[in-house]
Order: structure tokens, then C-alpha cells, then sequence
């Protein structure tokens, strides 16, 4: 689903599984939905700005939809479809940054479910605080997709990125149902979050599915959903698809180069980018060859802060990295001004685990499920691996001096 705009620590759900049909880790499950009356799926929030929201969701019938939006729960505003549909995407206009609003669906003017409430992001380029959460590799719908959910959720981030692999096997729409609409419904009717492509979600017409029932930032180049950037606070986020072509030349390497380059990546604290397959890993897939070769160069010119990848389901840090090498292996986990970017393999988010692996370039390295919690604030930030009980695996800082 595509809808062309650009783009506080808040959300705690409780996320219960009501599996059916469900194996282990290695398997794919059906879990039983629990939409609204109506409503085939969502609703989600989506295209985040300080003054703006996007709501989406997909009722069962053609009608008009709409949402009515406010402050507290009286609501006060409504914006509408201008012809009936199944899929509606509404955008909220006239909202004020790092706030709280509510909001209800409606159909035909019957509402369709409760009240939900979201926070808009922090005003565009302050330095003050807010958390985001990372995951990758979950794709099952099975209890242990469900248990790291629960995790996520109680880490109350304010955005959840997405490291690919989002629905096993092959990306099907009902795969993509049961691995991602269902499971992601709590903390997607508050938080938005971003996903990006793994080589099991484009399985199926080169990922559509996933794109269908998405709402994402779009890029310039061939204007799709499938690599992008967005900003919140004085964060600039990268998303890649590591599945198409990203050498000298391709439109998504032009677009990488330029997004780099740009006032919003320059005047940011903080760039990191995320996609699916890791530069750097020792576990079962191991390094990418090619992003270490095509990308890594690239990061290296324009300094990017992290990266954060799945494909491995394990956790691994790496060092400082410039030039394919680590700048430093000491210093850590408390960075001052690293000279290089650290790689993160984060792909314990419910499929089953790999063994974690060392290399020259691993700073940490274990195999367990997890999330990852990232704070930022000011220029200092922090990234925290949480296994699936809420046992720290792992954290490590960053602070830039001026």
C-alpha cells in the first residue's frame, strides 16, 4: 500500500497470543485474528511527521471510511474517504509535535472498533529524547514471534524498525496476514512501524504482498516503498533492499548516494541504516560479500552511525568498522567518537535460532531471542539487546563530542 508523504517514548500493550496450528520456532503458524467487526485488518499508524499522522486499515466491505481524531477521546475532528473502498488511508493534519491523540474508525459513519491513541514524533531536528526498537527474523506468527512482540511492546518505543524476513515462507499474502497483520496489530494501531525486505518476503511477485499492506516513506527514484528514508528528531533512518541491485549505477545506489548527501543526512546527530543482509556475521548465513564490497564503502564516505541487520537469527556486534576492518577493538561498549560504524546482526525476533559465531571483526556474539531497545538522546545514544524474558544481553553507548 503506498501513500506519498514524507514522514516520546510512549505504548504499553499487552500482546496475547491466540495461536492456532502452531509448531515451534522452525515453523509457520495461523493465529487467530482480533480485528474489529469489519475490519479485515489494522488500523495502523504510518507516514509519522510532528504535526500529522496516517491512519490505514482494510474493512471487509466496500464503505466510506473514516476516523475521528482529537486530544483525548471526545475527539472533536474527522477526515473521510471521498468514495467508498476496502483499503483507506487517511491522513490526521493540524497535530502538534511529542502529543498525545486519539482516535476511533468509522464506517459509513458506524464506529468500527474503539478508541486508539497514538504520540506524534519530537519537532524535526531537536535534540530531545525518545526510543525506537528493532527487530528481524520473526516471520511465523508462532508463540515465540508473539513472545518478542511482548517484549517490544514493553519497551514503549516510539517507532519499530523491522530487519526483513517479516513473513516465512515465500511472502504470501496470507502469509504476510498471519506473520505480520495479525501478530503487529497492538503496537501497529500506536507505533509505526518500518519494515524492510528479506529474501523470504519476496518469494511472492517480488514482495507485493508485504507492499500491499504497508503504508511507508516512498523514495524519489522509481517512487516505491521498498527503500527510503525518514526522520524523527535529529535521527536521519535508511531503509535498503538488499534484494534488488544496489551496485555503481542501479537507481537504488543513485537514490543512497543522494539521500547521503542531502540537508536532512547532513544536519542529522545520528544516521544509521537497516536492511536485511548483514555486511558482517559469523553465524550460519555469514557475510555478505557484496555488501561489504558495494556498500560498506558508501557508509564509510558519508559516516553513517550504525547499521542494523537480520538474515543470521542471532545477535552480533561488531567493532568500529572503516575500510572492511575494525578501526579499534577496544574502547567499547562505552564509544567516544568511534572512528568507524558498528554493524548489528539482530535477527532473533521468533524463527528459529542459528549459533552464534566470532570473527576479528565481533565485539559480542550470542544466540537467543531478542529486541533490540535504542535511546537516543541528544548526542548520546544507546542500544540494548533484550532477550525474549527480558534478560540484557548485551548494550553498548555512543557519545559524539562537539
Amino acid at each position: 500500500m503506498s501513500l506519498s508523504l514524507p514522514v516520546s517514548r510512549f505504548l504499553l500493550v499487552l500482546l496475547v497470543a491466540p495461536l492456532a496450528a502452531c509448531g515451534g520456532g522452525d515453523s509457520t503458524c495461523a493465529p487467530t485474528a482480533n480485528f474489529a467487526p469489519g475490519v479485515d485488518h489494522g488500523p495502523a499508524v504510518a507516514l509519522p511527521a510532528p504535526t500529522a499522522m496516517s491512519i490505514t486499515w482494510a474493512s471487509t466491505t466496500s464503505v466510506v471510511g473514516s476516523v475521528e481524531f482529537g486530544p483525548t477521546a471526545a475527539y472533536g475532528s474527522t477526515v473521510a474517504d471521498a468514495s467508498p473502498g476496502r483499503e483507506h488511508a487517511l491522513r490526521l493534519t493540524g497535530l502538534t509535535a511529542a502529543s498525545t491523540w486519539h482516535y476511533r474508525l468509522l464506517h459509513a459513519g458506524v464506529p468500527a472498533g474503539g478508541d486508539h491513541v497514538f504520540r506524534t514524533p519530537v519537532a524535526d531536528r531537536t535534540s530531545a529524547p525518545f526510543r525506537f526498537a528493532v527487530v528481524g527474523d520473526g516471520g511465523t506468527g508462532c508463540a515465540e514471534e508473539f513472545t518478542v512482540l511482548a517484549r517490544v511492546a514493553a519497551m514503549t518505543p516510539d517507532f519499530v524498525l523491522h530487519t526483513g524476513d517479516v513473513a516465512y515462507d515465500a511472502g504470501t499474502a496470507q502469509e504476510v496476514r498471519n506473520a505480520f497483520l495479525i501478530p503487529f496489530a497492538p503496537l501497529c494501531e500506536s507505533v509505526p512501524v518500518f519494515v524492510t525486505w528479506g529474501n523470504h518476503d519476496v518469494g511472492t511477485s517480488g514482495g507485493r504482498p508485504l507492499a500491499d499492506a504497508v503504508v511507508l516513506p516512498t523514495n524519489d527514484e522509481e517512487g516505491t516503498e521498498y527503500y527510503a528514508s525518514f526522520d524523527w528528531g535529529n535521527l536521519h533512518a535508511i531503509t535498503l533492499d538488499s534484494n534488488r541491485a544496489y551496485g555503481p549505477g542501479s537507481p537504488q545506489r543513485l537514490w543512497l548516494e543522494r539521500d547521503l548527501a542531502s540537508p536532512a543526512a547532513l544536519l542529522a546527530t545520528w544516521t544509521i541504516v537497516f536492511f536485511h543482509h548483514p555486511a558482517y556475521s559469523s553465524s550460519s548465513h555469514g557475510s555478505t560479500a557484496a555488501v561489504d564490497a558495494e556498500l560498506v564503502p558508501v557508509f564509510d564516505a558519508h559516516g553513517v552511525d550504525l547499521v542494523f541487520n537480520g538474515h543470521d537469527h542471532d545477535y552480533e556486534r561488531t567493532h568500529p568498522m572503516a575500510a572492511g576492518a575494525p578501526t579499534s577493538t577496544t574502547g567499547g561498549p562505552a564509544y567516544v567518537d568511534p572512528l568507524g560504524t558498528i554493524y548489528v546482526v539482530t535477527g532473533g525476533g521468533g524463527k528459529e535460532l542459528y549459533p552464534a559465531g566470532t570473527s576479528a571483526f565481533t565485539a559480542f556474539s550470542v544466540s537467543a531471542f531478542h529486541a533490540l531497545e535504542v535511546d537516543v538522546a541528544g548526542a548520546s545514544l544507546t542500544v540494548t539487546a533484550i532477550r525474549d524474558d527480558g534478560v540484557t544481553l548485551d548494550s553498548f553507548s555512543i557519545t559524539k563530542t562537539p
